[in-house]
């Protein structure tokens, strides 16, 4: 296989949580007279100046202000708006109660922008736009902004949310009641763990950032956002005289009788990655199937690690990392094969990935396993670590650093926004889309 090191140093967008994002704010408000306020200016010109890029044409910009910060970010671009002739309507629940967002609502008056309650809210054109909530929210929004949320959705118009959709939390990606769905979300100084996984997928849209120049410090990110530069680093070029010897082999440990599919995707998913050997241990009925299927895969047909002992020895000793798992059924076959496989990676702590059925064996029965990766869907992660799924969705970082404490091993947990973790940082990776939620993608990710 291609070696690379993803470092990092290596990635351009460290992600931090909100109470760390908080101190760059507080730090970056105190060498400055205007403080917060100035940061408040630039928060919402780059709203405005992300709308004028997106809606210059769409009017009525309906701005929703909730009470705080975030509310003194619409109020900023409502005054901006204002100011250039843009047709603008402002909703609140009351006045606002923080001190510079107190500030931007007066400037904002000034403009003479109008004002609703949100109760007055019912949109039938334009575009929304959502700074109801910020980042502190740690339980479902209450009344009024609940109905509110639910009005904005129901609009059907495009809507942009300032810094993170209200009711998402900013740092977990948990959504406990009523939540925005936002087109764009604009988030502001660095990304926020909770916009790059689960339900924040299907809920910030297009995602923006924008750093309001504040000076942040990476040696206090422990979360990464996977970038296409850090990928490019474990995939380098290939010398012209390279051969297949110089990029290992794999060995994949697959596919019970009426899975052979699941064997052949794996093996070809690692032959198309640019691995120098594959070899596939599965079961005799499919072995020449498989064969015609993909001639330059090893194939070798075994019901059980006992049909030739010193074969088998030879393979798991030729490969430089096992893969186990894809179809690998939970009867007799994929029982006997997880057990020596297992065995055999405590003795010589050859790299190995784990997946399926794999990691219901591994369930049934925990296992340190230091040179391991696991790829549990949040089902699997869930009967790994004894919860339901909708636990393990709460807080996906939580649980893949759990699962990398419990089993001493590297975890990607997979689903929307796929997170990685090495037990000290975690990678989220939010490239995937919709057109992989299919049979067979995870044999292929294995």
């Amino acid at each position: 296989m291609a070696s690379g090191t993803i470092t990092k140093a290596g990635l351009e967008s460290p992600v931090f949580s909100t109470a760390t994002i908080k101190q760059f704010e507080t730090a970056a408000a105190s060498t400055s007279r205007d403080g917060l306020s100035l940061l408040m200016e630039k928060a919402g010109a780059s709203l405005f100046e992300l709308m004028q890029k997106h809606y210059s044409e769409v009017s009525p910009w309906h701005i929703v202000c909730g009470n705080g910060n975030n509310g003194g970010d619409g109020y900023v671009l409502a005054r901006l708006a204002a100011s250039r002739g843009i047709e603008v309507q402002v909703y609140n629940a009351s006045e606002p109660t923080a001190y510079d967002a107190i500030q931007a609502f007066r400037a904002m008056r000034a403009q003479r922008v109008g004002i609703q309650s949100i109760d007055k809210l019912n949109p039938a054109s334009g575009v929304i736009v959502d700074c109801i909530l910020g980042t502190g929210l740690q339980s479902a929004p209450r009344e009024p902004w609940a109905q509110c949320i639910r009005v904005i959705n129901q609009s059907a118009l495009p809507v942009v949310s300032a810094d993170v959709p209200s009711g998402l939390c900013a740092d977990t990606a948990a959504v406990y009641g009523e939540v925005i769905h936002a087109n764009i979300t604009l988030t502001f100084i660095a990304h926020k763990p909770g916009l790059l996984t689960g339900e924040a997928r299907n809920l910030c849209g297009n995602l923006h950032l924008e750093t309001l120049d504040v000076a942040t410090d990476t040696s206090l990110a422990r979360v990464f956002r996977l970038t296409e530069s850090a990928f490019n680093q474990c995939l380098p070029s290939r010398p012209a005289n390279a051969h297949k010897g110089n990029f290992g082999h794999v060995l994949v440990v697959a596919g019970d009788s009426g899975y052979a599919g699941a064997a052949l995707m794996s093996a070809t998913a690692a032959l198309r990655c640019g691995a120098g050997l594959v070899s596939v241990i599965t079961h005799p009925a499919h072995a020449a199937a498989l064969v015609s299927a993909r001639p330059e895969a090893m194939i070798h047909g075994m019901a059980s690690p006992q049909d030739s002992p010193q074969t088998l020895q030879r393979l798991f000793d030729q490969a430089s990392v096992i893969v186990i798992g894809p179809g690998l059924g939970q009867r007799d076959f994929g029982r006997s094969f997880y057990q020596h496989t297992v065995e055999y990676l405590k003795r010589c702590g050859k790299p190995c990935v784990l997946d399926a059925d794999a990691l219901n064996f591994l369930s049934q029965s925990p296992a340190e396993l230091p040179n391991a990766v696991l790829t549990p869907h949040p089902g699997e992660a869930g009967r790994l670590l004894g919860l339901d799924t909708k636990a393990v969705n709460l807080n996906r970082y939580e649980v893949v650093s759990k699962l990398c404490k419990k089993f001493h091993a590297v975890c990607l947990l997979k689903g929307a926004g796929s997170l990685v973790c090495n037990g000290d940082s975690t990678w989220a990776c939010d490239r995937g889309n919709p057109g992989m939620a299919t049979g067979g993608m995870g044999d292929v990710l294995t």
